[in-house]
């Protein structure tokens, strides 16, 4: 069992020099807000205003990915609070931020691996609802999702779930998986009709998957039942 950590202050999740750029940034523009006003008829006060939203913007996902690094290697380490630390500082403090996103889908698979399901399902919900980044990580949170789901017992949803992974993995080479799972979790909720469906287009499109033998026994199985 791991042993409870010392929550850590704000300054220690923000020690880095990095992470103090926005502020100052800020601190800089509210200073000089007067002069920066008055130049040129305001067509270099727009410009410079610009260039410092584009500053603050890119300071912000520097300061996320680093905050997210650390989540990350405390993760790999499997200290889990420490972790939770700053995914719940980075998450709060930089929405809308790629790294804060991710951070979403981090925090989400600590809850799961403390079987915190109700919680890690929440926060999948919310990863896949608003990601619009890679298509290797949107389908693994709807894998994530699908996982919640049948771990509440909830096939039906699931199986949707599997479904929206596979339609998302593309190229992944899970995708075989999570279209078995989506079948396999039709069948536990009693839909053979979409099992049979599902491991009959797994074993066309996916003539190389380790799943082959099974699905094709599953078919055999339900079509005697």
């Amino acid at each position: 069992m791991l042993k409870a950590q010392k929550k850590m202050t704000k300054k220690e999740l923000k020690r880095d020099p990095l992470l103090d750029t926005m502020v100052r940034t800020q601190t800089f523009y509210e200073d000089n807000k007067k002069r920066i006003h008055g130049i040129g008829g305001g067509f270099i006060a727009i410009a410079l205003i610009i260039f410092l939203l584009s500053f603050l913007h890119q300071s912000n996902e520097t300061e996320a990915a680093i905050l997210l690094g650390k989540a990350q290697a405390e993760f790999e380490d499997r200290n889990f609070d420490k972790s939770r630390q700053f995914l719940e500082y980075l998450i709060d403090g930089y929405t809308g931020t790629t790294s804060g996103d991710q951070g979403i889908f981090l925090l989400a698979n600590i809850n799961y691996q403390e079987k915190k399901y109700a919680e890690a399902r929440e926060l999948f919900q919310k990863f896949v609802d608003n990601y619009s980044g890679s298509n290797i990580l949107l389908s693994s949170g709807y894998a994530g999702l699908g996982a919640c789901y049948e771990a509440e017992g909830n096939y039906g949803a699931a199986a949707k779930a599997f479904l929206q992974a596979w339609k998302a993995a593309d190229d992944f080479p899970e995708a075989h998986d999570y279209l078995y799972n989506a079948a396999i979790d039709f069948e536990f909720a009693g839909d053979i009709q979409k099992a049979t469906e599902y491991y009959n287009k797994l074993i066309d499109e996916y003539p190389d998957s380790s799943h082959l033998f099974d699905a094709r026994a599953k078919i055999a199985m339900l079509a005697a039942n």
